[in-house]
């Protein structure tokens, strides 16, 4: 007992125990904690059985032992205190490390990112930017060989468009197959059937049971089965100008493309021409005037000085 007691002290006093040591001190301080009030409750059961009918020095010894027991359950309680509070104290601390761990790996990550970002986001923004420009040169260069064809040439595909258009599809036959459905008598539907609940008599004919009672019998067929494709409409998603925005890095920074309107046809002369307009940077708003107040720097007798500055007219007058 006194060696765990000892142990126990040890690790409350510990400054620079884990949360998961202190874990262990404080399960193992409950149980002495238990046994501690287990053994006083024994040693006041036993001087209380003593008052009457022992003599005065063996009750002095059961007196000895229950204020042993009491000190050794004041001593489990407050180990058991400070290891909680330590315990507590070390879960926190432990987080705090963490966060603060974890804070400064995302501060560092941030600083790095704007270098990133200050260093490539102009070089990859403006590669995009001509990207753009080659695209609508060559669409423009595609456009006029369209117009005029030469002999037994077709028309090149738009280079936007045949990378990123859905094309569309009128409805055709994918399958074909060969397949027997059960039918009612003079019908050729079989999907008016439910051909799960169709039983096969031991001579081979299909029949329905109704709920009702009684039965129909069917006809067995041989159908050519064709499923046929849904239909799809072309579908175009927006073209680079109109999807593509690459704002400059600062707010007031000007941008190296701002996407085109959607009104009206999109084409490759207005994509250039957007490209080639005035760069306007907006000059920048005046700072707003901070407020100037007044304040005396010394009292205010108002009456006194109205009659340091009344002139004789005013005296004469009665005004002051």
């Amino acid at each position: 007992m006194m060696k765990a007691l000892k142990t126990l002290i040890g690790a409350a006093q510990r400054n620079d125990a884990t949360a998961d040591e202190l874990a262990v001190s404080v399960r193992d301080a409950g149980t002495e904690l238990q046994a501690a009030r287990a053994a006083l409750a024994q040693a006041q059961e036993a001087y209380q059985g003593g008052l009457l009918n022992a003599d005065d020095q063996y009750l002095r010894r059961l007196s000895d032992a229950r204020t042993e027991a009491q000190i050794r359950l004041d001593r489990a309680e407050a180990i058991a205190a400070t290891l909680a509070e330590r315990n507590a104290a070390a879960i926190e601390r432990e987080a705090q490390a963490v966060k603060l761990q974890q804070y400064e790996a995302a501060k560092r990550r941030a600083s790095e990112m704007r270098d990133v970002l200050l260093e490539m986001y102009p070089a990859a923004a403006q590669a995009v930017v001509d990207i753009i420009r080659a695209l609508a040169e060559t669409e423009i260069e595609v456009a006029a060989a369209n117009k005029d064809l030469p002999a037994g040439m077709s028309a090149i595909p738009g280079v936007e468009v045949s990378l990123r258009a859905i094309q569309g599809s009128l409805p055709h036959v994918v399958s074909e197959t060969e397949e027997e459905r059960w039918c009612f008598p003079g019908d050729d539907d079989p999907e008016a059937v439910g051909q799960e609940y169709v039983e096969v008599s031991e001579d081979g004919r299909g029949l329905l049971r109704h709920s009702r009672g009684g039965v129909e019998y069917l006809i067995r067929r041989k159908f050519i089965r064709r499923e046929h494709s849904a239909f799809m409409a072309a579908e175009m998603p927006d073209r680079f100008a109109i999807a593509i925005n690459l704002p400059g890095i600062g707010a007031k920074d000007p941008a190296y493309f701002s996407p085109l309107r959607r009104e009206g046809v999109i084409d490759p002369e207005a994509v250039l021409k957007h490209l080639d307009r005035p760069v306007i940077v907006s000059a920048p708003s005046s700072a707003p005037k901070g407020r100037v107040e007044w304040k005396p720097a010394d009292p205010i007798d108002a009456e006194a000085e109205r009659r340091e500055c009344a002139t004789v007219l005013d005296r004469i007058r009665g005004h002051v």
